[in-house]
């Protein structure tokens, strides 16, 4: 089965995402995770 190579594949990329976007965020328009979240 491929669903579980997926699912990890999924995470990985969630926690990538998560890991850079406060970085980018913060440097380019200063948004904070309060306002990246609502």
């Amino acid at each position: 089965m491929r669903t579980p190579s997926l699912l990890r594949w999924i995470i990985f990329c969630q926690i990538k995402l998560l890991a850079m976007a406060p970085r980018k965020l913060s440097t380019s328009r200063g948004i904070s995770w309060e306002d990246f979240f609502s």
